[in-house]
């Protein structure tokens, strides 16, 4: 079974191949082959050949500032929906109205009126602090899904 039958999926992607060197971020200077992932913006050579997406919601991330941040995928998701993606690093924190936590349990039929989906980047050993916080406590969850044996 494909899971792409019936997409059509540009051969953008494969410049990729022909990048072999690394350019400056345009923001902080530092050295990056395809983006930076200290900005989250993508290198000039690729910017116009990687699609932006319109999400339906919101999403905020809670990554651990002690994260190696170039191996961290909650990048990639600000860097496809830079619109709708929100990056935070722990202990900094997305601040919500009771508005906002409100419309999270409404029957709401536009879906940008919900409050964001949270999500928690951490490894293993590092997602306890976000847990202990009083901040995520008052989040109304649907669920966690915690594995302590396995690296997230």
């Amino acid at each position: 079974m494909n899971p792409f039958e019936g997409m059509e999926i540009s051969d953008n992607w494969q410049t990729l191949f022909n990048i072999n060197e690394r350019q400056p971020c345009r923001k902080c200077s530092k050295s990056r082959k395809y983006f930076c992932y200290t900005c989250y913006t993508l290198n000039a050579d690729i910017e116009n050949k990687i699609p932006m997406v319109k999400l339906p919601f919101k999403i905020d991330i809670i990554k651990h500032s002690r994260e190696i941040a170039g191996k961290s995928t909650a990048i990639h998701a600000a860097l496809l929906a830079p619109n709708d993606v929100t990056i935070y690093i722990y202990p900094d924190m997305p601040k919500y109205t009771e508005d906002d936590k409100n419309n999270g349990h409404q029957n709401v039929q536009n879906h940008n009126e919900l409050c964001p989906i949270v999500l928690v980047c951490h490894q293993w050993f590092t997602i306890l602090n976000v847990f202990i916080d009083l901040f995520i406590h008052h989040i109304d969850l649907i669920s966690w899904v915690f594995n302590p044996w396995l690296e997230l």
